[in-house]
């Protein structure tokens, strides 16, 4: 991991990419090496890699402001405007800007009704302003879009016992 920073950190990410890819298979939830690998690949220019490491490293750690500003970055890049308000949605979500995030969000949800992380993202917000039967709804639909989606399974669990505590 940490050659690979320093080669990264060197302007070398041709260099970075081998330990760092080392990195993530030795530990498959380190989300700083999927995050390092992420920005690598933007710099290689392979932006379908890119959006995977960073969407494995929010798998992981939900709130990973740095992650979802290089998601943004390539769907900038890809001029994907839908996709780019998920991203940028749940860069405001990460900064506890609630509302920002749930407007964006929402955004992102219309154009891109099939997308499960714009649903976990939506239950995440809605959660963290104390709306848990918007956030159930939210989370529901993420696992009925993909039902291996983390977020929404872990989030579904905390607010239903939220819901049944009340």
């Amino acid at each position: 991991y940490y050659l690979g920073d320093s080669y990264l950190k060197l302007g070398q990410p041709d260099k970075a990419v081998e330990p760092l890819e080392n990195a993530v298979r030795w530990a498959k939830t380190d989300a700083d090496a999927l995050y390092k690998l992420g920005v690598v690949y933007i710099e290689l220019e392979k932006y379908e890699d890119a959006l995977a490491m960073f969407s494995y490293a929010t798998a992981f750690v939900p709130d990973y402001q740095e992650a979802y500003e290089g998601m943004a970055r390539v769907f900038a890049i890809l001029e994907d405007k839908d996709l780019l308000n998920y991203a940028q949605g749940m860069v405001a979500y990460s900064k506890k800007d609630y509302s920002t995030a749930i407007d964006l969000l929402l955004k992102s949800a219309q154009a891109k009704s099939d997308f499960a992380p714009t649903f976990a993202g939506l239950g995440l917000a809605y959660e963290a302003q104390g709306d848990l039967e918007k956030s159930a709804g939210a989370f529901k639909t993420a696992l009925q879009l993909d039902t291996y989606n983390l977020t929404a399974q872990q989030g579904q669990q905390r607010v239903q016992n939220l819901i049944n505590n009340q």
